[in-house]
């Protein structure tokens, strides 16, 4: 693989509502936060691994399982609807008032526990061999969960096919569903120049890698966590080195 001099940032804010404390809460064994950062540790892709916590007790987890974390995020970026990108160029330019720059940026969210090493490093291979942007990682999304099986709802209560211009019934078995694919957001790779003049989620170069059902587990709710206990009891644990 091309050698790349790239920093992983984890966001891990300390305010859950969903699922309170979550980032620090137990899965299984180990908090689920030491599950990205054991993975980004992993990967031969990454130089450095940040964690980016408004959270003195997530700062010191961090550290204590291995990751840099010279900073607490301000505030004003660790609200409930703080987007990704003012909390990745916090952390950048933390490192640049220092001296160190990165070539490349890994965008890598604290509730995805089943990541693995190999993955982060197959996005920054995608990203620099097919000379992308950015490059996310991606899901298939087959049968009920496909765009073209899906409404959209009015204030009437009806509803009406969510993708214009298409009739539901020629689609009829899934067989016909043309390929689509759902944004899962184990790992965003991209270019640092993307956070000073792109977008994360509109980048008109952007490649996708995709990933099973199985890596692509979020934890967002309860249930969620729910359900990757109850997967790590019956022995689906992440292989975070599997080659």
């Amino acid at each position: 693989m091309q050698a790349v001099a790239a920093l992983g940032i984890i966001p891990a804010r300390g305010g859950s509502k969903r699922v309170p404390g979550k980032n620090a809460r137990l899965l299984e064994d180990k908090p689920l936060l030491a599950y990205t950062i054991e993975s980004a540790l992993d990967a031969d892709s990454l130089a450095r691994v940040v964690v980016s916590t408004d959270d003195a007790s997530i700062r010191k987890l961090a550290l204590s399982l291995g990751a840099e974390a010279p900073f607490l995020r301000p505030a004003e970026i660790a609200e409930d609807q703080t987007p990704d990108f003012p909390v990745l160029q916090h952390a950048l330019r933390h490192y640049r008032n220092e001296g160190i720059t990165f070539d490349y940026i890994a965008h890598l969210r604290p509730t995805t526990p089943f990541r693995r090493a190999k993955t982060i490093d197959a996005a920054f291979e995608k990203l620099t061999q097919g000379h992308f942007a950015v490059v996310r990682t991606v899901t298939k999304a087959e049968g009920v969960h496909h765009p073209y099986w899906s409404y959209k709802g009015g204030a009437d209560g009806k509803i009406s096919a969510f993708v214009d211009g298409i009739r539901i019934s020629d689609y009829y078995q899934r067989q016909l569903l043309p390929p689509a694919y759902r944004i899962n957001g184990v790992v965003d790779v991209m270019r640092a120049d993307v956070l000073e003049n792109g977008s994360l989620f509109d980048h008109p170069n952007m490649g996708c890698l995709e990933l099973s059902d199985f890596e692509s587990m979020d934890i967002d709710t309860e249930f969620d966590f729910a359900i990757c206990s109850a997967m790590m009891r019956y022995g689906m644990k992440p292989s975070i080195s599997e080659t």
